[in-house]
């Protein structure tokens, strides 16, 4: 093989111009992350195969859907996460790309801010990335990703907006309304933007994201998950990490105990309490009412 192979993915045509042999090219030592593509190293990441497919089907593809809102770090169901396919799209009305490995699409894009260069790779922007997805998730999918937008301020709501109001008949726009109002900065983790989408879908109102919990002599007692302070309620959600990271487990006992004894109530929620969101509503509704 040539002694420098390029940096990056390269196409078969490319190798054979450079003086590779077919054999080489077939090479077991060579990956392939795609068909008629070849790279010097294993593309691991899916950045690196999202590059890899770009070099092949030319500058005017661009990352699209659930894999652009991957590149950009949003929460998705896993059936997402595990796709075995790319979303990958041109700009109508260009034919949709088609290869293994792909999900091609031909879409429309009439401003110039709904693609933008992501570290040398065209992709949908942050607001375009989750208006597509409006058509795919649930509404409280949906606030969760947007809450991350706004979390790590990769977006703002008033960009948000602007990206809606620049495609009023786009599907999923009814979900798209009804998200706006409910995305929230302060959320910092998708099963609190979960929780706090059913309370607010069952009319359970008053709760507050990631506040400070203070007795009555001003001492710090807890920060915690969704906060109504009027009824003296908590709600925490206790990932699985609480339980095997190093003194994570005494922390929150702890910390539970410091509240209760302050005259707060503190529901606790574990992951298999998001399969049965509607008794997490009743049992909120019933601690703030008692």
């Amino acid at each position: 093989m040539p002694h420098e192979l390029p940096d990056g993915p390269f196409l078969v045509s490319e190798g054979l111009l450079a003086g590779m042999t077919p054999g080489q090219l077939r090479s077991a030592r060579l990956p392939k992350p795609g068909h008629g593509i070849r790279t010097a190293r294993p593309a691991d990441s899916l950045e690196e195969v999202c590059r890899a497919f770009l070099h092949r089907l030319g500058a005017h593809a661009f990352i699209c859907g659930p894999t652009a809102a991957l590149l950009w770090g949003l929460p998705l169901p896993r059936r997402f996460e595990d796709a075995e396919s790319l979303d990958v799209a041109v700009a109508a009305p260009a034919r949709a790309p088609h290869a293994r490995g792909l999900s091609g699409r031909s879409v429309t894009v009439d401003h110039p801010d709904d693609l933008v260069d992501f570290d040398g790779m065209r992709i949908t922007s942050a607001e375009r990335t989750w208006l597509d997805l409006a058509a795919r998730l649930s509404l409280a999918d949906l606030v969760a990703a947007g809450d991350h937008l706004l979390r790590t301020e990769a977006s703002t709501r008033e960009a948000l907006i602007a990206a809606a109001e620049r495609y009023p008949s786009r599907r999923g726009r009814r979900t798209v309304a009804a998200a706006l109002p409910l995305l929230d900065a302060r959320a910092e983790s998708p099963p609190e933007s979960l929780v706090r989408v059913a309370l607010h879908l069952g009319r359970v109102t008053g709760f507050e994201p990631n506040q400070e919990i203070r007795g009555a002599d001003g001492a710090f007692l807890a920060r915690g998950d969704l906060v109504h302070r009027p009824a003296r309620v908590v709600v925490e959600y206790q990932g699985d990490y609480h339980r095997v990271e190093s003194g994570r487990w005494r922390k929150d006992r702890a910390r539970s105990n410091r509240l209760r004894a302050a005259g707060w109530t503190v529901i606790e929620l574990t992951a298999d309490d998001l399969g049965s969101l509607r008794s997490v509503v009743a049992q909120v509704r019933a601690a703030i009412t008692h």
